[in-house]
């Protein structure tokens, strides 16, 4: 049970989150660093609240773009991220996001590659390392890239098919294997099913922000690919 004065900063931790003040927000956690030195959640939170902080967007929100934050969150993010990873025997997440800011703030796609790998070993039948892995696939763009990408999808769906995220993947990863039909099918999948809401916490929110999306994000997504599916000459 966390201390009374320890749910304080979380609790006002939390609040900074929520409104986008990721910043404050670790500036309260860091104050716990002496109690909770080996808590890996407590880790993976500092290294997802610097992760969002290397976002330009939040950047500019933040006056900062074009400063030394970005740069800085970067770093710290990978630090913590390895501790929560050095801490945990059992959980992907740190090997997950570390992915995540390997691929897309660095572009170092062998190292997410590497650690996705390790955390699909490390826990199977969890769909978001599958899914993290076709998204690599289909950003290195390597001859049959599709076909991988959809093997890593069809995968990931079958443990979660209540995701309008991973049909919307499987159908782009289709359209490169040329397969419309199929596409078209996973398309129409995507826009049936609703979007699903994140578990507690930051890390909770942030997988169901990057890997479900919503209804509306993912109809813009596929009207992308309208005139692509018409080829065949059937309407969607």
């Amino acid at each position: 049970m966390r201390h009374s004065v320890h749910s304080i900063f979380y609790d006002q931790a939390e609040a900074h989150e929520e409104a986008g003040r990721y910043d404050q927000a670790l500036e309260l956690l860091y104050q716990l660093h002496r109690w909770v030195p080996d808590d890996p959640q407590y880790w993976l939170r500092l290294g997802l609240l610097s992760l969002r902080m290397t976002d330009p967007a939040w950047l500019r929100t933040r006056g900062r773009e074009g400063s030394h934050w970005g740069d800085m969150a970067l770093v710290n993010a990978d630090v913590y991220l390895e501790r929560a990873q050095v801490l945990t025997a059992d959980d992907p997440q740190p090997l997950l996001w570390r992915a995540w800011l390997q691929q897309y703030r660095l572009g170092n796609l062998p190292l997410a590659e590497g650690l996705l790998n390790q955390a699909r070993v490390l826990s199977p039948d969890w769909p978001y390392s599958l899914m993290a892995l076709a998204r690599l696939e289909m950003a290195r763009a390597e001859a049959g890239y599709g076909a991988r990408a959809a093997a890593y999808l069809q995968a990931a769906i079958a443990i979660l098919p209540e995701s309008p995220r991973l049909h919307y993947d499987y159908g782009a990863a289709n359209m490169a294997c040329e397969a419309l039909p199929k596409a078209r099918e996973a398309f129409q999948r995507a826009l049936k099913t609703p979007a699903l809401q994140g578990g507690p916490g930051l890390a909770g929110s942030w997988l169901a922000e990057e890997f479900h999306g919503d209804p509306a994000q993912v109809r813009s997504l596929i009207n992308q690919y309208y005139a692509c599916l018409l080829k065949d000459g059937q309407k969607t």
